[in-house]
C-alpha cells in the first residue's frame, strides 16, 4: 500500500524516485564519503536506493497551493527534527484566509 492508501490521505503525496525533485531543489546529501560508517551501522544506501547512489534528501516539507506555487517550506538538515504537523495545519489555515 502507498502512504496515501495506508492513511486515507485526501491530498497528493510526492514520491521522489531517485531524488530527482530533491536534486532540483538542491537538498540532496551525497553520503558516499561515509560508506564505511553507514555499513558499520548496517545501512547500505546503495542497496536501499537501488540506483547506485549514496544520496539522501534533506528532510523537507513544502506547502504547495492548488496552482502549484510553493507557499511555505520547512527544510531541516537534522533528520531527527521534523515539522510539527500542527504547524503544517496552521500554514494551511493561514493560506485559506
Amino acid at each position: 500500500m502507498t502512504t496515501t492508501e495506508k492513511h486515507a490521505l485526501q491530498f497528493p503525496v510526492l514520491t521522489d524516485l531517485h531524488n530527482a525533485f530533491a536534486r532540483k531543489l538542491g537538498i540532496v546529501y551525497d553520503q558516499s564519503g561515509a560508506k564505511d560508517l553507514h555499513k558499520s551501522m548496517g545501512l547500505d544506501l546503495n542497496a536501499r536506493n537501488g540506483d547506485g547512489t549514496w544520496e539522501v534528501p534533506i528532510p523537507a516539507t513544502l506547502l504547495v497551493d492548488k496552482d502549484g506555487v510553493v507557499r511555505n517550506t520547512a527544510i531541516e538538515p537534522d533528520f531527527k527534527l521534523r515539522l510539527d504537523p500542527k504547524q503544517a495545519v496552521e500554514w494551511i489555515d493561514a493560506m485559506q484566509k
